[in-house]
């Protein structure tokens, strides 16, 4: 009966796993097609190809995700796993040592060269590279795992069990090994050792994959298999500031807002020095009202990644939030200077000066902000006041006209054309615009103002 159940428990989960798998590609085709110079989605295209074993495809993926972004070093360290599947050692090789030379204190070359070691049969190589790793990172589980895989080629079991038995100490990876069955009293077979090597991909870059599932998952809330997804991510990458930062947003998407927090806040105290914890950190206080502590982490987040547009134009909202405009001026304006295509941050620029009451500026901002395809009818609103402030009465109207045909139920867009026709002496459409807005709008002083209006004519 054990047995069956077993069986039927597998072939779920393997159900299970083909839904997610689907519906990543379902998802990542309709993201290629609302964005399809983003150099990250052609990368996840290739690596969810290669889980499924189309070479080719995914070869062609990495090549448009690399002629967006030649520096994109995940995309580059998958094609060099590519080269390694098709035994193109040489290509995999020059690539690792390229990685290595960008960031030499990073793993990405070492760990790399010991897979081309590990292919080509250098054992003894491919030993000194993973351990030169293991001083760089300490001993995290994929390192301590490819050792092991080593030590087996090698012929030194026990070495190898030893090397396994010391990943599987790694808390968070523990129920990975014994599940595929290592077990303190089992002396493994090759099938049981087989399965146990098998259990961490020797590309860290599946880690992406992994993390793109998890997402999936979450957004059909199967927490628990979101869980899991994120755990081999870690398996293959090791990064303990990752997970705790992915656990963290699967706390935060179930409501449970102080395990977010102490994720987060471990993430910070592993790695005080990754920029993404930072911002993830703050996020979870902004979420929760504490915009002061939010903005501190924001503000080291721009310290340490000070080219990173989307810190500065949320740094801008927090400032603004807190009142300190000029502040959030010249961070929105940051973001742009890194990104001049920035739309949010080009908006929120335009708002910040219409509230610091410098119009004509704001009107200019609001201009660009539309000629970037913002389509709003509370920023057309915002544009028409600038114009009403300058006396352009003319463009005020035609901006809150298309206020309206964009949103007809924006009371305000409503009120504002009635006031302006009003100014401008059109009696007749103040009149059906105040109408408009009587219908929306809530009972208030505003509604009282144009209700009388209204009943006793449109003239002061």
């Amino acid at each position: 009966m054990g047995s069956k159940g077993g069986e039927g428990m597998r072939r779920e989960n393997l159900r299970l796993m083909m839904d997610v798998l689907q519906e990543a590609r379902t998802c990542l085709q309709a993201d290629l097609a609302r964005h399809p110079n983003w150099a990250d989605l052609h990368h996840l295209s290739a690596l969810l190809q290669l889980v499924q074993g189309q070479l080719t495809t995914a070869e062609s993926a990495l090549q448009r995700s690399l002629e967006i972004n030649p520096r994109y070093a995940a995309a580059r360290s998958t094609l060099a796993h590519l080269h390694m599947r098709r035994q193109r050692y040489d290509q995999a090789a020059e690539i690792y040592a390229a990685l290595g030379a960008d960031d030499p204190t990073g793993t990405s070359g070492e760990y790399g060269l010991a897979l081309v070691a590990l292919g080509r049969g250098r054992f003894d190589e491919a030993l000194e590279r993973l351990n030169r790793a293991v001083e760089v990172t300490g001993p995290r589980a994929p390192w301590l795992h490819r050792l092991g895989v080593v030590e087996r080629r090698l012929g030194r079991h026990a070495e190898c069990l030893a090397r396994w038995r010391s990943a599987a100490a790694d808390p968070i990876v523990t129920r990975l090994y014994e599940r595929a069955g290592l077990d303190d009293h089992v002396e493994p077979d090759d099938e049981l050792m087989d399965r146990i090597e098998s259990m961490v991909s020797e590309h860290p870059g599946f880690s992406d994959l992994e993390d793109y599932l998890g997402r999936i998952c979450a957004r059909n809330r199967l927490w628990s298999e979101a869980g899991e997804a994120y755990r081999r991510a870690y398996a293959m990458e090791g990064y303990a500031v990752r997970y705790e930062v992915r656990m963290g947003l699967l706390a935060a998407l179930q409501g449970d807002d102080a395990a977010a927090l102490a994720c987060y806040t471990r993430a910070v105290e592993d790695d005080a020095r990754w920029a993404p914890a930072r911002v993830a950190l703050g996020f979870e206080y902004s979420s929760q009202g504490e915009l002061e502590p939010a903005t501190e982490q924001f503000e080291e987040a721009a310290r340490l990644r000070p080219r990173w547009a989307d810190v500065q134009y949320n740094l801008g909202l927090l400032h603004g939030a807190a009142g300190r405009l000029p502040e959030a001026r010249e961070r929105f304006m940051n973001a742009l200077a890194i990104n001049a295509n920035y739309a949010h941050a080009q908006a929120s620029l335009a708002f910040t000066y219409y509230r610091m009451g410098e119009m004509a500026e704001a009107r200019k901002e609001f201009d660009r902000a539309v000629g970037l395809g913002v389509r709003s009818s509370d920023l057309l609103v915002h544009l028409a006041l600038c114009h009403r402030e300058l006396g352009d009465m003319n463009r005020a109207v035609e901006s809150l006209a298309e206020a309206v045909a964009l949103n007809p139920s924006d009371e305000m867009a409503h009120y504002h054309l009635g006031f302006t026709h009003h100014v401008r002496g059109s009696r007749r459409k103040a009149i059906a615009a105040w109408r408009q807005f009587l219908l929306l709008a809530q009972k208030g002083p505003l509604y009282d103002e144009i209700e009388a209006q209204l009943r006793n004519g449109t003239d002061d």
